[in-house]
């Protein structure tokens, strides 16, 4: 089923991509990357075992393309990237790139490269990039926005005073961990005591 979605998902995408190269054939040559995933990169088990895939679901991917009678090129995101960008030259890339080398608030680094070489690429671009590992500064911009989200608290250090308005039980979770990496029934407090342990 997960691959199904991505196919339909990767299909309409191409299909846009068709439309937004200036109504030219689809493109002849496309690099998908992924995360270099190699478990030292990661300080916990379970945000290893988040990215661990990468490469078999760019390998999925790949294949679909390829089925379309578009020849494929498979980089991981790692320091010879560049390189092998400026060998290839690819039409477009499509970046699954969520960490470099462990930290996801170096995944930017990717739209970068594939901006400085002027390569077009699907996903992010740097700034988005950069503000989807802040959860706390993408909820503010949220919330300023008028979108409703809960209540929340940045602690800059543990003995930082709990906002009066938030009401237990609460949930912590790191600020820069995509999704729910590291949440697990020790993240949700009902009291200030175990929240602060």
């Amino acid at each position: 089923k997960v691959v199904l979605d991505r196919q339909e998902k990767l299909k309409d995408s191409l299909c846009e991509l068709n439309m937004a190269i200036n109504g030219k054939d689809l493109p002849k040559k496309i690099a998908v990357l992924y995360s270099d995933v190699k478990r030292s990169y990661f300080p916990t088990e379970s945000q290893y075992i988040t990215e661990k895939d990468a490469e078999e679901d760019a390998k999925i991917i790949s294949k679909y393309i390829q089925s379309l009678g578009i020849k494929t090129h498979l980089l991981s995101g790692d320091n010879n990237l560049p390189f092998h960008l400026k060998k290839i030259k690819p039409d477009i890339a499509i970046n699954l790139v969520d960490s470099f080398k462990g930290f996801e608030t170096l995944s930017s680094s990717i739209p970068g490269v594939l901006e400085i070489l002027e390569i077009p690429y699907t996903g992010a671009d740097i700034l988005g990039m950069s503000l989807d590992t802040n959860k706390f500064v993408i909820k503010k911009l949220l919330e300023q926005n008028g979108v409703p989200v809960p209540r929340f608290q940045l602690f800059a250090t543990p003995n930082d005073p709990i906002d009066p308005t938030l009401r237990f039980p609460l949930i912590s979770k790191l600020n820069e961990i995509h999704g729910a990496v590291e949440i697990t029934k020790d993240a949700v407090s009902e009291t200030e005591r175990h929240l602060r342990e």
